[in-house]
């Protein structure tokens, strides 16, 4: 495991849950939320989970052209397929709710993903690696923290259910990420992160425990 990899994913695991600012240019476009996992409208959490899909799907394609490491092809190879079927599970769940006549497919990446995506077609070699799997890390924290946030907030039952099924899967493509870092234990991690993080709804009345590792 070398120490660049896993300086870069611990960084980026405790980043917090919030879109950048670029993220909220274009309101209208598919994907972008401001929402937060404890206050999600079952549109925002449609919308929220396509453009996690399809950044999933399209890094993970950049993936399998770029890079020679064949942990990070398989673990592409992986999320594609796994991310297909995620995608075409909640298609087939949304089409049946009235959210269905609120939101498609998004057409393209939203100006967050498509500058993490920028930033992989610029690296390449181990830096590509490095960059995919910092990335994938806190990609699918986040999808894990929106997946469970409306499993237990949410107010359409039937896209409750997908999250409740689908946040166990986000949970084992987090461990995979962990096993492809090597068995370096976190205390190893800069400033001792934490294996956890709390997040609670402004209110207080809520907390979300968010798996950091």
């Amino acid at each position: 495991m070398k120490p660049l990899l896993l300086l870069a994913v611990s960084a980026l695991a405790l980043m917090p849950f919030t879109l950048s600012a670029s993220a909220q240019t274009e309101p209208n476009m598919v994907g972008v939320s401001d929402s937060q996992p404890w206050n999600q409208t079952g549109k925002t959490f449609v919308q929220n989970m396509m453009m996690s899909d399809k950044f999933e799907i399209a890094s993970s394609q950049l993936a399998l052209d770029k890079s020679r490491d064949r942990a990070v092809r398989d673990f592409a190879h992986d999320m594609i397929a796994a991310h297909s079927e995620t995608a075409a599970d909640l298609k087939d769940v949304v089409d049946h709710t009235l959210v269905g006549r609120q939101v498609t497919p998004p057409p393209k990446l939203d100006p967050r993903h498509m500058e993490m995506y920028h930033a992989l077609e610029a690296s390449f070699g181990p830096d590509f690696d490095r960059e995919y799997i910092a990335q994938q890390f806190a990609a699918h924290r986040e999808a894990l923290a929106y997946m469970e946030g409306y499993a237990r907030h949410g107010a359409v039952p039937d896209l409750q259910h997908f999250a409740a099924h689908t946040a166990p899967v986000i949970r084992d493509h987090l461990a995979m990420l962990r096993s492809m870092r090597g068995d370096v234990a976190m205390n190893d991690a800069p400033n001792g992160a934490p294996r956890s993080m709390a997040l609670e709804s402004p209110d207080g009345r809520t907390t979300t425990i968010i798996e950091t590792q």
